[in-house]
């Protein structure tokens, strides 16, 4: 018994350009002005975290297939290369689109709201001594990352943001540190 024919390639659609159109609708949303302005600050976030986890999982499989030389093509007909390719304009744009909406429309206009987003500069001692914590735990994990590898050990998976600040929490228990502890933080803390 034989398998039946695929159907034709146009009847595809390719998984990760059609992710990128989704997380293009939903900028359309943080763009309406009918839509009120923290509903808008709501999905212009959504898109930036889809964003970072697109490139996390979704791109870095790409680039896995590329350097390990997987060059078929998938049912829409585009190699990975290809893809990679298309991704690359797609997730421009968006960012560009997703930049100029926060920096020239939903900041200002959160701001005229009493709504405002500290700077590094704004930050007490602590806060800041958190921020090189963290800043340090991310080059040392990206260090990690840079290093060579062997076929038959795969690169380190990059910790997740809830899983970074447990371990963070677990290492600075101090008295200094009591906004570190998840149990202080509950359901305050959300990704």
């Amino acid at each position: 018994m034989t398998a039946a024919p695929l159907p034709p390639v146009e009847r595809y659609i390719n998984r990760e350009l059609s992710w990128l159109a989704f997380n293009e609708r939903v900028l359309e949303e943080a763009t309406d002005a009918a839509i009120p302005l923290l509903e808008r600050a709501k999905f212009a976030s959504i898109v930036a975290s889809n964003l970072d986890e697109f490139f996390m999982v979704r791109v870095a499989n790409l680039r896995h297939e590329i350097a390990d030389h997987q060059g078929a093509p998938d049912l829409t007909g585009m190699t990975p290369v290809q893809q990679m390719a298309a991704v690359a304009v797609r997730a421009h744009a968006t960012v560009d689109a997703l930049y100029r909406l926060a920096v020239d429309e939903l900041l200002p206009a959160l701001a005229r709201a009493g709504v405002r987003l500290p700077t590094w500069d704004g930050l007490d001692a602590g806060q800041a001594a958190a921020r090189e914590v963290a800043a340090d735990l991310d080059r040392r994990e990206r260090r990690g990352h840079r290093r060579p590898v062997e076929a038959a050990r795969p690169l380190p998976r990059a910790a997740r943001r809830r899983v970074l600040l447990r371990w963070l929490a677990r290492q600075r228990r101090a008295a200094h540190w009591p906004w570190m502890n998840p149990r202080k933080l509950g359901k305050s803390l959300r990704w």
